[in-house]
């Protein structure tokens, strides 16, 4: 990758406190860039975007599990995945409904509910933009 590349999602990294993932076109993770003061979910990613990316567009928004953001952007040979963000706050009832759907200790919701709860906020018109 290019020095200045590298330096501009090093700063995006740290100036959004998001996670930056970069793959390569067959969804293999080549880089990434995640730091303690970033949180991150863990997902399989290589499937999520196998299920969503075309030949047709630059720009995906992709919704978690819990109502989280990623953007993904799709350049050549390289797709970099921006992420988890929201856009809104985490709804605690949502959120429960969740959780009953699932076999979640109480300690493991709580906590999952916090990381919920500190990632980045962004207005939703800001991102489209």
């Amino acid at each position: 990758m290019p020095q200045d590349k590298e330096v501009l999602l090093k700063s995006l990294h740290v100036c959004l406190r998001l996670p930056i993932l970069i793959f390569d076109k067959e969804f293999n993770l080549v880089e990434e860039y995640r730091s303690n003061r970033t949180i991150s979910f863990f997902y399989n990613y290589k499937l999520l975007l196998k299920r969503i990316v075309n030949d047709r567009d630059f720009f995906y928004y992709i919704n978690g599990n819990f109502n989280e953001m990623f953007l993904l952007y799709v350049n050549g040979e390289r797709n970099y995945l921006f992420g988890p963000f929201k856009c809104n706050f985490i709804d605690k009832e949502f959120f429960q409904l969740k959780m009953d759907q699932q076999h979640i200790s109480l300690s493991n919701q709580k906590t999952l509910y916090e990381s919920l709860s500190e990632l980045p906020l962004f207005s939703l018109g800001d991102v489209r933009d």
